[in-house]
This record gives C-alpha cells, structure tokens and sequence, in this order.
C-alpha cells in the first residue's frame, strides 16, 4: 500500500508542477492575442476569393467626439439624453456624476441626461466633485451620466454582410462590438430595467458614399446600444495594406497557414518541451517543483543590463564579473589595510532550485 501511495503522489506532483506552467502559457496567450489599435485606425477583412477588404476609420477619430440626442422616459420623467462616442480613442466627455462613484469615467461611448449641477468649490476656489463619500478634487461633476464601454479597441470587426462588401450599396457595411461593461450602481442608470446593467455598445456603419457622418438609429435592448451610422468609411477598399492595422479578421474557409503562423507554433512547441520536460526532469532529480536553470532566468535581466553597458563603454572590457551582476568600481570596498577588495558572490542549492 506504501508503495503504490507512492507511486501515486510521484505522479500527481509532476502534473501539479505542469499545471502552474500551462496556466501561465494560457494567460499570456489569452493577452497577445487581444486586438490592439493603432494610429492608423483601419480593419481588414479577407473574402473566400482571398481578396482584401479594409475600412479606414482614422478620419472619424475626434478632439470632441461625434453626439447623438435622442428624448427618454425614466420613471414618469422625460429627460433629453444624448450620446458622445468616438473612434479609435475615449470619448472626450469626462464621466463625474455627483452623488456616485461610475464604473468607468471615460470610454469609446459615454451616455448622459438631465441636467448638469452647479459647479461647487472650496475656500480657495479649487473645484470638487462629491461623488457620494468621494470628493474628487480638481474637477466638477457633470450631469449624470454612464460609460457604455471603456474599450475603445472592439472585440469584433466583420462585415455587415459579406455578400455585400465592394458593392458600395446600403447594405454594405463593417460592424464593430466593444467589450461589455458592467454596471454595479444599481438605479443609476437611465437604461436600467431592473438590478445592475450590463452596458454595451456596437457601432453598424452602413456604406454612403456622400456621407460623413450621421447617426441614424440608435437600437437599445436595456443598456446594450447598436449605434446604426451612415458613413462613407462604411465603405469598403480594395488593395495591398501596407501599414500595420488595428485588427485583422481571418479569411473565411482558408485553412493554409503563414510563416508567422508556422513560427509561433514552432515557438510555443519548444516551449513546452522546454519548460515542461525541464520541471519533470527537475522534479525526479532533486524533488523540486519549478521552471528548469531558474537563476539563469533569474539572472537574464542583469546580464543584458551588462551586455549594454559593455557596448556603451566602447566594448572595453572592465573589472571582472560574475553571471548575472554588473560589477564596476563601485562594487569595491575599502579593506582594512587601506587596499580595495572585491566583493565575492556565493550561490546555495536554494538559489537554484527555489520553487515557484
């Protein structure tokens, strides 16, 4: 029975040890492959024909922001509320309602209503907003008001109907889905219909070749908003994309892998053979639990340091030095004799093999 106790635990803690590294995998996977945007502010699409599509969005990119105004009713009340969205950066309306704390101050689209207070200040004639028990110095609150997303990078771009894209009609467009919000203050909102709102918010730009900008429709299903827009930047391009975009959408039914595609599994490959079969290897050697030559890795951010300083000194080569430290004239310390000594680095099988 000791035996096969044993023989059990020497097969869970390697997989204990392999689980911590495939975690940490996962999560740096999960953040690279999160979309960012640039200055350029374009999206590309590839057709089945593997012909490519883009939609250049930077010339809707505002210092104030694009509004729309709409009337709504709220508990027998009838407020003019509007919007402020952008694109490619926050919206320029700085959310600081009094009497609350909002999730999200500033986003890609910022709703508000009723009216705005009076803006209050101190002995000394510097603003402050109250919001609840929070006093934010510096600024005055605004009339109330809600964040729908605080990304402005979407999570989404596709064509509104790809058997339409090229064609330049009405019903060509490029649809973008931002991150959704969620909004603990409950009863502060004006698109609540009960308990806290998920906010969210998607902008269906339609293709109109004379049109720079004009908010149609706005379609609300409680706090989650499609922004229908006409726009000639609904429309798509055709051609080679030179310039790093904001978000490349896969080609539909194309299974053919790149280069980059090739290297990165390659890389992740490695990887795993690396630090996986390292910490089986580490584990049934000495027992340890954690990544393989840990004070190497440990000790990789001191060595570029010195490989810089070594470049920045002409390559000339200075005092001696031992692996991860930078060791110049201000590593000495005066000996009792009035002479310099060096200070001397000593390693523990701790340092090497500490767990993770």
């Amino acid at each position: 029975a000791r035996i096969a106790v044993r023989l059990l635990i020497s097969f869970i803690m390697p997989l204990h040890c392999l689980a911590k590294l495939g975690a940490a995998f996962v999560v740096a996977a999960a953040v690279s492959s999160w979309p960012t945007a640039d200055a350029t502010c374009s999206y590309n699409w590839t057709d089945s024909s593997n012909n490519l599509w883009s939609w250049d969005l930077g010339s809707l990119t505002t210092v104030d922001g694009w509004t729309s105004t709409r009337q709504i009713t709220f508990n027998g009340t009838t407020y003019d509320a509007g919007f402020n969205l952008n694109f490619c950066q926050d919206a320029p309306f700085q959310c600081t309602p009094e009497g609350y704390v909002p999730d999200s101050q500033t986003g890609v689209v910022v709703e508000y209503w009723g009216t705005t207070p009076t803006c209050t200040k101190d002995s000394s004639g510097i603003s402050f907003c109250m919001q609840g028990s929070v006093k934010k110095v510096g600024i005055c609150c605004t009339q109330p008001c809600t964040v729908l997303s605080s990304s402005f990078v979407p999570e989404v771009v596709k064509p509104y109907d790809e058997s339409q894209v090229g064609t330049a009609s009405t019903t060509e467009g490029v649809i973008l889905q931002f991150p959704t919000l969620f909004d603990s203050n409950t009863g502060r909102t004006i698109c609540e219909t009960g308990g806290p709102a998920t906010m969210a918010a998607q902008y269906s730009i339609m293709c109109a070749p004379t049109v720079e900008f004009e908010v149609k429709e706005v379609v609300a299903s409680g706090c989650e908003y499609n922004f229908v827009i006409d726009s000639k930047y609904g429309c798509a391009t055709s051609g080679t994309i030179t310039t790093t975009k904001a978000t490349t959408i896969a080609p539909v039914n194309s299974n053919s892998l790149q280069g980059g595609d090739i290297f990165l599994i390659i890389l992740f490959v490695v990887g795993v053979l690396y630090f996986g079969g390292g910490a089986l290897i580490l584990y049934f050697t000495t027992g340890a639990c954690g990544i393989p030559n840990r004070a190497m890795w440990a000790g990789l951010g001191s060595l570029i340091v010195d490989g810089f300083n070594f470049l920045k000194s002409g390559c000339q080569k200075k005092a001696a030095s031992y692996p991860g430290s930078s060791l110049d004239d201000g590593d000495y310390h005066e000996a009792s004799n009035g002479t310099k000594a060096t200070t001397s680095a000593s390693y523990t099988n701790d340092d090497l093999y500490d767990d993770l």
